[in-house]
């Protein structure tokens, strides 16, 4: 089964001018193009190209609409050399020594020809056009399975986000957020060369493009949420520990929705009022039944666990009260009646300090200095880390190389 683009739009974060069409002007013979073609209807020109501009009657001026979209300059009697600066569209005006004038729409597009290759690479079928609308490039083309647009789609977005001006969407996101605060969710599953990159931004506060020699200045707050343990992924080399120290400032501990209490019963209330209205049925409320169900079940996929429950009851079922046999999923639930167990912690688990009866007296002998206390501490991270350092430090809230100070200085007889 062979499957067809339906017009699949890939929008541009580089500006593609839309083509334009040609209009009837007598006094423009042809267009020579950086390629050596020569055509009298060509009005789009590639960026940063020279091209060759003949009239048929002998010119006695020129002047472009933008300056900064394309720069003329007069060759000879009926000749203009023209050059593409900016992606964007420009008029030309002509003035001609028999007292007559024309104004010509020209184009200046980005050079497509690396994608067009790359994208024939992947499928022979495959092509790219400009959308006649709007700033759009449109994937159109016969090919064998869903797998090839998906290849040509990633291609085209890498090559326009990246290839042609370097991580615009990065920089426009860091512009539009500056003075506000930037939100990165899933921070742990950052690539370690956008680590860099981010902690270079958040120690100077400035930026540039790829392949762009200007510096940009941005003044945000940054906010950023993951449900990995960071410290974890900091000793298993996944995550840099100078960023986690850096971003490390106030940290807020969201605990899962089981630990939540009456907040659990709550969410799901809302989340029944709201999909009840959203697919126009009648629910009002959970049998005692489903509310036990609800507070004993582990929720392993948190918030957006419970929400998918609810809106699969209410899309499915029909009714007043949420019932047991609406929530298969949570019955088994039910045979594990027996509450929860707090968290107990052996006695073992952590070094034993001693203790102080009095500030004078017999009980004075339970202090012992605090070096001890810290080496102990610390030695005893180190065990539960299994031996490594970095995760050890930062479970601790310290930075590996306090450790390795401190045991060098305890393996040299010192007291760290």
């Amino acid at each position: 089964m062979k499957f067809k683009w339906n017009a699949v739009v890939i929008a541009l974060l580089l500006a593609v001018a839309a083509p334009v069409s040609a209009l009837p002007e007598n006094g423009l013979k042809f267009v020579e193009t950086a390629d050596g073609r020569q055509s009298a209807r060509t009005r789009e020109l590639v960026q940063w190209t020279h091209s060759r501009l003949v009239f048929e009657k002998t010119l006695k001026r020129v002047a472009v609409g933008q300056e900064s979209t394309m720069q003329v300059e007069v060759l000879g009697a009926n000749e203009v050399l023209a050059l593409a600066k900016k992606v964007g569209r420009t008029s030309i005006m002509v003035w001609y020594t028999d007292g007559s004038s024309e104004t010509f729409l020209f184009s200046v597009v980005e050079d497509l020809s690396v994608l067009r290759r790359a994208l024939s690479d992947i499928h022979p079928n495959i092509r790219i056009q400009l959308a006649p609308d709007r700033a759009a490039l449109v994937l159109r083309g016969k090919v064998p399975t869903v797998d090839y647009r998906m290849a040509a789609e990633s291609a085209a977005r890498n090559y326009l986000d990246v290839g042609l001006g370097g991580s615009r969407g990065n920089v426009d996101v860091l512009m539009q957020s500056a003075g506000g605060t930037l939100f990165l969710d899933e921070l742990c599953e950052m690539d370690l060369n956008l680590q860099a990159k981010l902690l270079r931004f958040l120690q100077t506060g400035t930026f540039s493009r790829v392949g762009g020699q200007t510096v940009l200045h941005s003044d945000i707050r940054i906010v950023c949420a993951t449900n990995r343990d960071p410290a974890r992924e900091v000793g298993e080399g996944r995550f840099r520990e100078d960023l986690y120290y850096r971003l490390n400032v106030i940290p807020v501990q969201l605990p899962p929705l089981r630990e939540r209490g009456a907040d659990i019963m709550l969410l799901a209330e809302h989340f029944l009022a709201e999909k009840t209205k959203a697919n126009d049925k009648h629910f009002r409320g959970f049998t005692p039944e489903v509310k036990s169900m609800i507070m004993q079940h582990d929720w392993p996929g948190n918030i957006r666990e419970l929400q998918n429950v609810i809106e699969n009851v209410v899309v499915i079922n029909d009714g007043e009260l949420v019932s047991v046999e609406m929530m298969p999923s949570l019955a088994p639930v039910l045979s594990k009646a027996p509450a929860k167990p707090a968290a107990v912690v052996p006695s073992n688990s952590v070094p034993s300090f001693g203790s102080v009866s009095s500030p004078t007296g017999a009980g004075m002998q339970g202090i012992r200095p605090l070096w001890i206390v810290e080496k102990e501490a610390i030695e005893y991270a180190i065990e539960q880390c299994g031996d490594n350092i970095p995760l050890a430090a930062a479970c601790l809230g310290v930075s590996a190389s306090t450790i390795y100070r401190k045991k060098k200085s305890w393996d040299s007889g010192g007291q760290g």
